[in-house]
């Protein structure tokens, strides 16, 4: 019988397992309670990741949605008798041949906010030529709803009708905010006409208190009550107390005799991220929490 060869390799691994048996078996049982630990702590984070975001889920759809089923019962829905102006075409100012359509209506309900889906209707128009448009109505509040450069036929200017398509309704529990509308004031009304273009000039000053991203301004042209021209003015950053200069203008004479000026501020007070935040710390600027 041939001499064993204990140099091989595989009697040298043999040898080293059976030398160091207890180590390794302290190794091995090292090894699963480290991994039974990570896995325990990943299971753990893992469930109080989600306690922690079902907890912050549910308080973010308390404050975001916290719908009264009840409160919003009480919203009267839009009708034909709300709409003070009923719907009517004016030359639009840039565009040849085209037209501003415009109605006018009033909210009634004093503590709900509309959310709105409208378009204009008119004989002859196809599906393909409706612009959809969206706009909300304060509590309370009267505005304009716009129809900007929409190619009416001229025999159908008579037979515009502003149809509104979808109505959706907050119910406001707090209405403090809305009198940041009447800090908006406008000031300073002057119309002129300069070689074939009519102006409405205006200043718009900011005694809300706060700094504002944006604020639009309805800007109507009225002869006897009647609208004549109509345009919408968007002016940006408009800090606290800080008054700025606005001009609408249009394209043609608008000469009617004793024109008007009317100016809407258009600001939904009720919207998220219309301020702009100031030094005063992390968070919502002060002042202005719920």
């Amino acid at each position: 019988m041939l001499p064993i060869d204990y140099n091989k390799w595989y009697y040298k691994v043999i040898y080293f397992f059976i030398a160091n048996q207890i180590a390794l078996k302290r190794g091995l049982i090292t090894f699963l309670i480290v991994l039974c630990m990570l896995g325990w702590g990943f299971s753990l984070k893992n469930w109080a990741d989600y306690f922690l975001d079902t907890a912050k889920h549910e308080a973010a759809m308390s404050q975001q949605v916290a719908v009264d089923y009840g409160a919003l019962k009480e919203c009267q829905e839009l009708t034909d008798n709300n709409i003070v102006l009923p719907a009517m075409a004016l030359p639009s100012a840039n565009f040849e041949g085209r037209y501003d359509l415009v109605a006018k209506i009033t909210n009634p309900n004093t503590r709900c906010l509309a959310e709105l889906d409208y378009y204009f209707l008119y004989a002859g128009e196809t599906s393909e030529q409706i612009k959809h448009q969206k706009d909300f109505l304060l509590p309370g509040q009267t505005k304009y709803l716009f129809g900007f450069a929409e190619e009416v036929s001229s025999s159908f200017l008579n037979e515009v009708q502003l149809v509104i398509e979808k109505q959706n309704w907050r119910y406001i529990k707090n209405l403090e905010k809305m009198a940041l509308i009447d800090k908006l004031e406008i000031k300073d009304r002057r119309y002129d006409i300069l070689a074939g273009i009519s102006r409405a000039s205006f200043a718009i000053n900011n005694g809300t208190g706060y700094n504002l991203w944006q604020v639009g301004c309805q800007v109507v042209l009225l002869s006897g009550n009647e609208p004549v021209a109509v345009n919408y003015i968007t002016v940006n950053n408009l800090l606290a107390g800080a008054e700025q200069e606005v001009q609408a203008s249009w394209f043609r004479r608008i000469d009617y005799g004793g024109v008007e000026i009317e100016v809407i501020p258009d600001l939904n007070v009720f919207a998220d991220n219309i301020l702009v935040e100031t030094e005063t710390g992390p968070g919502i600027p002060q002042g202005w929490e719920e």
